[in-house]
This record gives C-alpha cells, sequence and structure tokens, in this order.
C-alpha cells in the first residue's frame, strides 16, 4: 500500500510551522532560505487543494418555476481590502 499524499491540514500545519521557526529568528541564513523553499512548496500544494475543492462546489439553486437544479458556486468579488 503507497503513502498517502499529504491533506490540506497536513501541509497548512507545515507551513505553519515554517512561520513560526522563521520569525523565531533563531535560524541560519541558509536555513531561513531552506525553510523558505519549503514553506513556498506547501503553500502552492495548499492553493492547489483549494482550488480543486472551490470546482467541486455547487450551490442548489430553484428556478422561476420552483424547480431545484445545481450551479457552480461563484466566488464572492474581491474587496478592496483583500486586494490590498
Amino acid at each position: 500500500m503507497g503513502k498517502r499524499k499529504p491533506s490540506f491540514e497536513d501541509n497548512l500545519a507545515q507551513l505553519e510551522k515554517i512561520v513560526e521557526e522563521l520569525e523565531s529568528g533563531q535560524l541560519t541564513l541558509e536555513g531561513a532560505l531552506e525553510r523558505y523553499e519549503r514553506g513556498i512548496a506547501a503553500y502552492k500544494r495548499c492553493s492547489e487543494i483549494l482550488g480543486a475543492a472551490e470546482k467541486r462546489l455547487e450551490a442548489l439553486v430553484k428556478d422561476n418555476e420552483g424547480r431545484f437544479h445545481t450551479e457552480p458556486l461563484e466566488a464572492p468579488e474581491a474587496t478592496e481590502e483583500e486586494e490590498s
């Protein structure tokens, strides 16, 4: 049986640990660069997992005739605060 793929939560926990290590100020430059690279990889994996989950989400919508159907769930518009 093969190794399971790390989940979103696994990657997020790894990213949080890396951020704590970087913020500690206790790493050498080489150690900080290595953690940074691992952090970017964990972030990308989280982003990919979230993107796949968003594609799977659908909203249940009632039409004018009272029938239900599903439509892709649209992402909310970004606010100016989020874009900054």
